[in-house]
């Protein structure tokens, strides 16, 4: 309802600008405001009509396909699929349906790997971790997840044993080898851990030597690479923003991560930025130019 409102505002300060010039230069003023009946007919029916729009926008779970190639996938190797979630948000107003649909696109799509990328839960009640449970029957095995801000607020071990229940490895502060061409390197959030930023714990000869030899992916919640990240992965996942989820808070989002939502290439590093809008909302489902997605990223030999 704000957006209408400054939107009607704006049209009514260009009206009295209009009313003022043609009252100097002409005979005839010329009066464009909006009668204030009219506003509130619109501000009412429109609000309505967003709400609706956004409802059901948030419900509907889209799959996106990325491709990537690089000289570090071996030809054997072509073809290798990842599915990525995050801000799945389970708590008691996150529908079904979303978790329906999550789960629908990564069986039919049957990764080789799942990643998570944190703020899985806001509620580790009976309702969530039977939705939790859903994803341990999904194939394949290799499911890897971090924490992120709302695991922090929510609860770190509670939240722990629900990413446990779903089957997803908690990636914390280390990596692990998927395969002698494949790394991912998971770190906790700064909220949980707030020296992840000032002194990454994959800034080691260990994680570097691993970065060097393999395709090497870092999960992190927040898109925010270090410059040590930068130069030494080739790939970044993460998600929290939400995409803003609705304006205005698409534009403020905008501003507080300025490569927004998508596939960015980070200026002056071989790293590559995916950030997705997420697969659930934060509070009431609720989205408005921006889609929840479950992404898939198909890796290509070069």
């Amino acid at each position: 309802m704000a957006s209408i409102f400054l939107a009607m505002d704006c049209w009514n300060l260009v009206s009295y600008v209009v009313t003022m010039i043609t009252a100097k230069f002409g005979s005839h003023p010329v009066n464009l405001e909006i009668p204030s009946m009219v506003q509130g007919c619109v501000a009412i029916g429109g609000t309505i009509l967003l709400s609706v729009i956004g409802y059901f926008g948030a419900l509907d779970v889209h799959k996106v396909d990325i491709e990537l190639k690089s000289e570090k996938v071996p030809a054997h190797a072509d073809g290798f699929k990842i599915a990525f979630i995050s801000d799945l948000h389970l708590a008691p107003e996150l529908r079904t349906s979303i978790v329906d649909q999550t789960i629908s696109i990564l069986e039919s799509e049957k990764p080789d790997l799942i990643l998570n990328g944190g703020d899985f839960q806001d509620n580790t009640l009976a309702r969530e971790r039977k939705l939790a449970a859903r994803f341990a029957e999904i194939k394949p095995e290799l499911k890897f997840s971090v924490l992120g801000n709302h695991e922090y607020y929510t609860g770190t071990q509670d939240c722990i044993d629900l990413h446990k229940l779903a089957s997803f490895t908690l990636l914390r502060n280390e990596g692990v080898e998927i395969d002698d061409w494949l790394y991912v390197f998971g770190v906790d959030d700064q909220a949980i851990n707030k020296k992840v930023q000032s002194q990454p714990p994959y800034d080691n000869d260990a994680a570097k030597d691993a970065c060097n030899k393999r395709f090497a992916i870092l999960l992190k919640h927040r898109p925010e690479p270090t410059e040590i990240a930068k130069q030494q992965f080739d790939l970044m996942l993460a998600g929290h923003s939400h995409g803003g989820q609705f304006i205005p808070f698409s534009w403020l989002v905008k501003i507080k991560y300025p490569l927004g939502t998508g596939l960015s290439q980070i200026l002056g590093a071989k790293m590559l930025l995916y950030t997705t809008p997420g697969t659930g909302t934060w509070g009431p489902p609720f989205r408005i130019f921006t889609k929840s997605e479950v992404t898939i990223i198909t890796l290509k030999s070069k």
